[in-house]
């Protein structure tokens, strides 16, 4: 850790958050690489460091292939702790962070859309007679333990045995999460109710028309956001191309305005419930407030499939339902 080297470290114990996903190097290309990235959850000044790398025309051909170099060397940093300006740190892994078909690949288990797929609790995925796509209905399904997955209890949840099953001091369920905020809120919800409102796929207020992508345009160029974000939204029509940033500003500082003259009553209603709680979750300052937000949230998946059907209750919307525990 060369970055580390000149750093008198404020902590006696370093918490590891992994990074892992796959990315396309250019666009019309099978070339793709598969970067790990580490952060220091009690450093965040520090830059994240890249660990390893794996690049192909697919993703690795194995999770042994891919996790096994960095599941020993952990092993060790975590027996054997690392001096730092001769203190010696205690090293954890805190959380491994990926996106959906990152995260079902390091775990070795079947994909998110999967009717066993949820990788937090054991709700039964139901096939929609029509679109033929998966919904996970209900909103207390039990959790998944560490102790079943390590014996491999789950039937057809388990693809293959990962490494990770080897790492030291890791709870296989509670530290790879599914509520990161650019994956599940950001590139997630967030997105997909934007776009799905505005071409008319989502709810019952049609395709948004020229008149009200107007005058959404015209509000965005209003909202005074922080000074930490250099630029101004693009324009609603551009949605398609917006950054996970432009979509959590969008979400924060823009939307309850926003989508107040756009959406009925009802739906608009059933979002501030989305909005309130993620707000919540955003910071420390609320966590006397976390349960409450939990409690938004499970009534929004549970209103979700009342409001729009039960085969929109995909596995994004029901991930909602686990960030609290994440």
């Amino acid at each position: 850790m060369p970055k580390l080297s000149n750093v008198q470290p404020r902590a006696s114990k370093f918490s590891l958050n992994i990074s892992i996903n796959g990315l396309p190097l250019w666009n019309g290309s099978r070339q793709q690489f598969w970067p790990m990235l580490i952060n220091i959850y009690e450093m965040p000044e520090v830059p994240a460091l890249v660990i390893g790398n794996f690049c192909g025309e697919t993703k690795p051909n194995s999770t042994h292939q891919y996790l096994r170099p960095l599941v020993d060397e952990l092993n060790e940093l975590q027996q054997n702790g690392i001096d730092i300006a001769n203190k010696l740190i205690e090293v954890r892994v805190r959380a491994f962070i990926a996106d959906p078909v990152a995260r079902t690949f390091i775990k070795g288990v079947a994909s998110f859309s999967h009717i066993n797929g949820c990788q937090k609790c054991i709700v039964q995925g139901l096939v929609h007679n029509t679109t033929r796509g998966t919904y996970f209905p209900g909103i207390d399904a039990p959790p998944r333990t560490d102790a079943h997955f390590r014996a491999l209890a789950y039937g057809d949840h388990h693809t293959e045995q990962t490494p990770l099953l080897d790492l030291h001091f890791f709870n296989m369920i509670k530290n790879v999460t599914t509520a990161d905020l650019l994956h599940l809120v950001d590139y997630g919800v967030t997105r997909m109710m934007v776009n799905s409102w505005k071409s008319g796929k989502l709810g019952r207020g049609g395709k948004w028309s020229p008149y009200a992508l107007t005058k959404i345009n015209r509000t965005l160029e209003n909202v005074e956001i922080p000074f930490d974000f250099h630029r101004k939204l693009r324009s609603i029509q551009d949605t398609d191309l917006w950054q996970a940033s432009e979509f959590n500003v969008f979400l924060n500082y823009a939307s309850f305005i926003v989508l107040k003259d756009v959406l009925p009553e009802e739906e608009y209603n059933h979002f501030m419930l989305y909005y309130c709680a993620i707000r919540m979750f955003s910071s420390h300052s609320y966590k006397e407030h976390w349960q409450t937000a939990h409690t938004m949230l499970k009534q929004f998946v549970l209103e979700y499939g009342i409001i729009y059907g039960k085969d929109r209750l995909t596995s994004i919307v029901h991930n909602l339902l686990h960030l609290y525990d994440d």
